[in-house]
């Protein structure tokens, strides 16, 4: 565990909050009512963030980053995963993925060197201009069946 995570995880503070629902998965979320539920988990000590550019295909990030834009950045800490590409897309599939979502975004799945930094890259613009991030060891996940294959990957 890392310095950072050694204090943001004390002993009373063990828990974190997961993007995943700030980014439509479930049910319509607006930004007012994803505001509403930041603003409750800082309020009862939460520090550690867990997001994606998967959570609504980049709403969970932007949600997360307009938040914590607000709070001090040495008394939080934020993870993402990488792989997942957004292209903005007039014929987008993203209900397809997210139903409740409204994103104008395509996935594209690229694990490469290039792909990866692309991803950090692109995240840390979604989170804005405090967004740097914590990005653990082992996060990339759900690499599809093709793309292991054709890049030789063992998961």
């Amino acid at each position: 565990m890392t310095n950072r995570a050694k204090q943001i995880f004390t002993s009373g503070h063990r828990l974190g909050l997961g993007g995943v629902p700030l980014g439509n998965e479930f049910e319509v979320v607006t930004d007012e009512d994803a505001m509403k539920t930041l603003e409750a988990s800082w309020k009862a000590g939460i520090r550690y963030f867990d997001v994606s550019p998967w959570y609504g295909l980049g709403a969970a990030e932007r949600r997360f980053g307009m938040f914590l834009h607000n709070q001090p950045r040495d008394s939080y800490l934020i993870s993402t995963k990488v792989g997942k590409l957004l292209k903005a897309s007039p014929k987008n599939d993203a209900r397809s993925n997210f139903p409740y979502g409204n994103s104008p975004n395509n996935v594209v799945f690229d694990y490469s060197a290039d792909g990866v930094k692309r991803s950090i890259e692109d995240s840390l613009q979604r989170l804005g201009p405090r967004g740097s991030l914590q990005i653990p060891p082992g996060v990339v996940s759900q690499i599809p069946p093709p793309a292991r294959q054709d890049k030789g990957l063992l998961v």
